[in-house]
């Protein structure tokens, strides 16, 4: 882990010395990442995703993210090459995941003891460890990200129109994301009494 981090400061570094802005830099971290994120939060869901998984995700979205910003590709607008990198990561990093060997039963059942997924995709495991504890509330806890996920760009846009002195758009956002935010709060307390 240390030549990893060391490694990625590295990078980090050499990619600060080829980037003309903040932003720029901002949508090559995105770009470098793109079918990476996916992966990380099957992991939770999946239990076929392995360590081989996200390695494949990481050096293919990072090997197309340097391809698509340092040749003739780079003219191409950003929003199609994000989908090139997502494209081309994602589909890597499943066959990676399909074509080496899975995480072994017993460190997923340890795993999932802790965290306790949701059962859907989790089929060997869960019949091979039927004392398992297992998440039930798939549709609750989906609608609770979803109302999360609401509550939070309203506020940064709540925060983000205040400060450019749009006060009514941004105060409705704000109202809207504390709404949201204490209906789930008290969804949360109700469930645990």
């Amino acid at each position: 882990s240390q030549v990893s981090t060391i490694l990625m400061l590295l990078i980090a570094v050499g990619i600060a010395f080829i980037q003309d802005s903040v932003a720029n830099a901002w949508l090559t971290l995105s770009m470098m990442t793109a079918g990476y994120g996916i992966i990380m939060v099957l992991r939770w869901f999946w239990w076929r995703i392995n360590a081989w998984s996200e390695l494949v995700a990481l050096v293919v979205a990072a090997g197309g993210s340097i391809l698509m910003n340092t040749t003739s590709l780079k003219e191409m607008d950003y929003a199609y090459r994000f989908l090139i990198v997502f494209g081309t990561s994602l589909p890597a990093s499943i066959i990676a995941t399909m074509v080496t060997r899975p995480t072994s039963e017993e460190h997923l059942a340890r795993f999932c003891r802790k965290v306790k997924p949701f059962p859907h995709l989790w089929g060997p495991i869960a019949r091979a460890y039927p004392d398992i504890e297992w998440n039930p509330h798939f549709r609750r806890v989906a609608v609770q990200w979803i109302l999360g996920t609401i509550a939070l760009f309203s506020l940064c846009f709540g925060i983000g129109h205040c400060m450019f002195l749009r006060f009514f758009h941004g105060g409705a956002l704000l109202l809207g994301s504390g709404a949201i935010t204490l209906f789930l709060f008290s969804r949360q307390m109700s469930a645990r009494h």
